[in-house]
């Protein structure tokens, strides 16, 4: 059965709720993020006016992704114990872990592009990665990256307890939507 147009509405409202909550866009139009790059990235973000985007499937650190499928994972093992009575509840979710599973190592493509942003203006993990090579770290005002259709800023929470707290209302709508 398709998905309707009132369902994905209804989906990304749901989406945008928890991640309001979760304070991923806390961010005032004022506030400066700062791009670190190397020599070679600066110079042609000068030279081109934009900035550049890695597709999620292609990140050099598979934990950056991995870490929010194993708190789903998680969350998804939780509800089948819960509702392990309903039955067509339980094999419907056992099916989607198998498909997560079999998917999760593979190279597939998303639809997904990120480019990384910090808060602080002098950040040291940024400064080691990057500086080392006649690093940059650029300022942008956090209301001029919001103004593509296709673009969004979105914090990253580094709070267990909101992480958990997402994966599980996700888990629980997975089966409700």
């Amino acid at each position: 059965m398709p998905v309707t147009n009132e369902e994905n509405h209804k989906f990304r409202d749901f989406v945008s709720r928890i991640a309001q909550e979760s304070g991923c866009f806390d961010f005032k139009p004022d506030q400066v993020v700062w791009h670190y790059t190397v020599g070679a990235g600066f110079l042609g973000i000068l030279q081109s006016s934009q900035l550049y985007a890695t597709q999620v499937a292609a990140m050099n650190d598979a934990n950056e992704t991995r870490h929010a499928s194993d708190l789903f994972t998680k969350a998804v093992e939780q509800i089948i114990e819960e509702r392990a009575n309903e039955q067509d509840v339980a094999a419907f979710l056992k099916t989607l872990l198998a498909f997560t599973k079999e998917n999760a190592g593979s190279h597939n493509t998303s639809k997904f592009f990120v480019t990384s942003f910090s808060g602080e203006e002098d950040d040291v993990t940024q400064w080691d990665r990057y500086g080392r090579q006649n690093g940059y770290a650029i300022g942008f005002y956090a209301r001029g990256l919001q103004r593509e259709p296709t673009s969004t800023l979105f914090r990253v929470v580094y709070d267990n307890e909101k992480q958990e707290k997402a994966a599980r209302e996700i888990a629980a709508a997975t089966v409700d939507f």
